[in-house]
């Protein structure tokens, strides 16, 4: 069987449950969580923009701002799934001189973050403007608030 860790804060996925029930883990740790791999995910309500109603009329999310409370590893699309971009590195979206909130310290290794995230996403026009978290790592997540930019087209 195939499971996921995640060992003080280190993720690691593929690892494998012996016939005896016993799991080496890659490196020791003094917080450990164990379990089957998932990919865990979050999608809003269609975006209601008010009076006069506004549910026929196409939309572009251009800007992503997330509230997340001792979160690492989560995703956002606004293209019902079919691109993420990690809000692990926020990079140009963020501004060149922006800190990587994360501070990565090795491939699969990220500090917890709490406090505003903003992500632009990938360019797209749909009736709904949902927006789609998305982690499959074993890292914790906890989104506290969403808010949107939004343009409306026809």
């Amino acid at each position: 069987m195939s499971v996921s860790a995640c060992v003080d804060g280190n993720a690691y996925t593929g690892l494998t449950v012996g016939a005896d029930g016993s799991l080496t883990l890659p490196q020791s740790g003094r917080v450990i969580t164990v379990g089957l791999p998932i990919t865990a995910t979050a999608k809003t309500l269609p975006l209601d923009l008010g009076q006069p109603p506004q549910f026929a009329r196409r939309k572009r999310v251009s800007k992503v701002y997330a509230t997340l409370y001792n979160s690492a590893g989560l995703g956002v699309s606004t293209n019902d799934g079919k691109t993420f971009h990690s809000l692990d590195d926020q990079g140009v979206a963020a501004g060149r001189t922006a800190p990587n909130p994360y501070n990565k310290t090795g491939p699969q290794k990220s500090d917890l973050i709490t406090g505003l995230t903003m992500r632009i996403p990938s360019p797209n026009w749909t009736q709904s403007g949902q927006i789609t978290f998305q982690t499959t790592n074993p890292l914790p997540v906890t989104i506290s608030t969403v808010s949107v930019d939004v343009e409306v087209g026809n």
